[in-house]
């Protein structure tokens, strides 16, 4: 099993220290200074990290600084709160935690949460990453038809043809077919104005 990896986010003296410490055993943490207005750590902002949040402590102004913070990088989140913390569910909701410990719920299944928390994390980092080469895919698919379009259109060609012609090209001048589709339109928007 892969080593979880944790920033805690916890005020100095926080009575949960004692809970957290055998669930953060054998965890990769790094600490989050809850009064710093640096950027995040490099590795929790690409989502490589969990940001295990201990509420104790935290004033609402404190606790909407932060929720903004952490909503605006997008990162997994997990809550550590002391029982019977006033705004809780909404807390949770708000920053779409992963998680939720609680001294009552005890080590082993505090750290199964924990896993599962991570675990969870990982699958949406690796679908964001697909999502987002599917979208580049899809962008480049349009580009190469609005150019394969505009040789049908201005040359007459068939649809076939355009395409083969596309292709042709990328090879010859070893190019990628999405290159070549931009210079097609960048030559017709030259020549043409931005009709296309």
């Amino acid at each position: 099993m892969a080593q979880i990896k944790v920033a805690l986010l916890q005020q100095p003296g926080s009575p949960l220290i004692n809970t957290l410490a055998p669930i953060l055993a054998g965890c990769e943490v790094a600490m989050l200074s809850p009064a710093s207005p640096a950027p995040l750590p490099a590795k929790v902002a690409v989502g490589d990290m969990l940001v295990l949040w201990d509420l104790h402590g935290f004033d609402p102004e404190e606790r909407a600084l932060w929720l903004k913070r952490l909503a605006a990088e997008k990162v997994g989140v997990v809550l550590a709160a002391p029982e019977g913390l006033a705004g809780l569910a909404e807390l949770a909701t708000a920053c779409g935690a992963l998680a939720l410990i609680t001294p009552a719920q005890g080590a082993p299944q505090s750290r199964l949460q924990l896993a599962a928390a991570s675990a969870m994390q990982n699958r949406l980092r690796e679908l964001l990453s697909q999502a987002a080469q599917l979208e580049a895919k899809l962008s480049e698919r349009a580009v190469i038809e609005k150019a394969k379009n505009l040789l049908i259109l201005s040359m007459g060609l068939s649809e076939p043809e355009a395409m083969r012609r596309l292709q042709q090209h990328a090879r010859r001048s070893n190019q990628k077919l999405i290159k070549v589709a931009q210079q097609v339109l960048a030559t017709y928007r030259l020549f043409n104005g931005d009709k296309s």
